[in-house]
């Protein structure tokens, strides 16, 4: 199939642009025309425009030739479906089974939030899995034809990039990390620490979530700018700000920065669509770059420039 390419007018001197466009595109041998009431498209192999000018009016006398030759669906998507229409195309087929997935989950996300309150004692992957096995119980289906959807390689890849967290946190390296940049903002004037603090937590928060999970990892800088803020005597709000922007912007930075990269990479391959390590790492990279810049004007704007959230 050809790649999509933009359309581009036929070089001056050809017939000009009266009642034909072209279509840029891979060469085809000889050449295609598809006909319609008022517009002739010929894919042929062609060369560009003469002028920038030329180019964009051409490409005007198109838009309003082509919006006249292929028909309109904007009544199909005028947003007047009704709920029968909706019913018909999405049938329910097992409504028992709707039921019971609606009650149990309602139970697990009721649970994730008094876990904390009531000291149920279990962990959020705990109350995931015991709703997991209460709707399988109540499912009553084999289970093998369900296994096969199960993305098994992505489960695997987040189970040992966990056990490494672990590991990495258990020999003190994030600790570390939080350490040194403690000791690099108490090197700095006291008028300006909190500056220093920003900048530096954002960017160290940026690169290092780009490497390691940020999950993890903000999970265990918390207690560090706790420390740096009593020790240093820094406002704790716009160290938590900075905290979780910097380690959601590097998560942006690398295929393993964040899980939902991770999850989008697997369904991807498994759709035929493999998204390497290399190739998002060349545009994830400039955009975290790109962020993270913009954060930096706006946490000195916003904390060091007006005083929000200071004190």
């Amino acid at each position: 199939p050809a790649t999509p390419a933009p359309f581009l007018p036929r070089p001056a001197g050809d017939g000009g642009f009266e009642d034909k466009c072209v279509v840029r595109t891979q060469p085809f041998p000889g050449g295609i025309t598809y006909s319609t009431q008022n517009i002739e498209m010929r894919v042929t192999k062609t060369g560009y425009g003469h002028s920038q000018d030329a180019i964009i009016v051409h490409l005007a006398h198109f838009q309003d030739r082509l919006e006249s030759a292929l028909p309109s669906h904007a009544e199909k998507y005028d947003g007047k479906l009704d709920f029968a229409t909706l019913e018909a195309q999405y049938k329910i087929k097992d409504k028992v089974l709707l039921i019971n997935c609606g009650i149990v989950l309602a139970v697990v996300v009721l649970l994730f939030f008094l876990s904390s309150v009531l000291k149920l004692h279990l962990t959020l992957s705990w109350i995931a899995i015991l709703g997991f096995m209460t709707l399988v119980l109540l499912a009553d289906t084999e289970m093998e034809p369900l296994l096969v959807h199960v993305e098994w390689g992505t489960l695997l890849f987040f189970a040992a990039l966990f056990v490494l967290m672990h590991g990495l946190e258990k020999l003190g390296l994030i600790e570390w990390i939080g350490s040194v940049v403690v000791r690099i903002v108490a090197l700095a004037p006291v008028e300006h620490r909190l500056t220093v603090g920003l900048l530096l937590l954002l960017w160290v928060s940026g690169f290092a979530s780009a490497f390691v999970d940020n999950i993890p990892y903000t999970a265990a800088m918390c207690p560090v700018i706790l420390h740096m803020a009593k020790d240093l005597d820094l406002p704790v709000r716009p160290l938590v700000w900075t905290l979780a922007l910097g380690a959601c912007m590097g998560g942006n930075g690398t295929l393993i920065g964040a899980s939902a990269n991770v999850v989008t990479a697997g369904l991807a391959q498994h759709y035929g669509y493999p998204v390497s390590f290399n190739a998002f790492f060349k545009t994830g990279f400039p955009v975290m770059i790109g962020s993270m810049v913009t954060l930096t004007g706006y946490l000195l704007l916003v904390h060091s420039v007006l005083g929000w959230d200071v004190r």
